[in-house]
């Protein structure tokens, strides 16, 4: 199947593909010792571009590269000369200040989500469908009360987040209901 993705536009996402891996390089997934950090924005990437019948591809751009302010010691100068002034305004939007506390960085998120762009709000919440599923499928040394807490948070943000899009809304309220109750029986 043919899709409306130009050579350019290829060539720019493939770009953001490499940026992203060099700068997370040697990074492993928080409590995953042997999970690249690296899949998670391609994870992220992956969900939206399998929902979105059109590629927007600076979303997926955006995507690859959401976390590399707040991991790693990427240069927004960079990102804006290499993937445009758009592209580094979203990944801004969805960057937490790591100087904070964990609860208030959570907190932070909620707050602000209203505020957020709508590509911003759709790379937002498949976030928090990646961290569930990786939460869900990979032995992360998280105690049963740590994972309920991060599902109490992700339930919450998407409440905030509601309007997004429907069919990552949907994505999300299915697995979410699946994990507090998957989470909950076990012991």
């Amino acid at each position: 199947m043919q899709e409306n993705v130009s050579t350019r536009e290829h060539d720019i996402f493939l770009k953001a593909l490499v940026f992203a891996a060099d700068m997370h390089a040697g990074q492993l997934k928080k409590g995953c010792s042997k999970l690249p950090f690296i899949n998670h924005p391609i994870k992220v990437a992956s969900l939206l571009s399998s929902i979105s019948p059109k590629k927007d591809m600076t979303l997926l751009i955006a995507a690859l590269l959401h976390d590399v302010l707040e991991k790693t010691a990427a240069d927004p100068a960079g990102i804006k000369a290499a993937f445009g002034k758009e592209v580094l305004g979203i990944v801004r939007e969805v960057t937490d200040d790591r100087n904070l506390p964990d609860p208030e960085r959570k907190q932070r998120q909620i707050e602000s989500a209203r505020r957020l762009s709508p590509t911003a709000k759709k790379i937002r919440l498949a976030d928090k469908i990646c961290n569930m599923r990786d939460i869900m499928t990979y032995p992360l040394g998280w105690s049963r009360q740590r994972k309920l807490a991060y599902l109490e948070f992700a339930g919450r943000l998407a409440a905030e987040l509601q309007g997004t899009d429907a069919r990552l809304e949907r994505i999300f309220n299915r697995e979410h209901a699946a994990a507090v109750c998957a989470v909950r029986a076990a012991a």
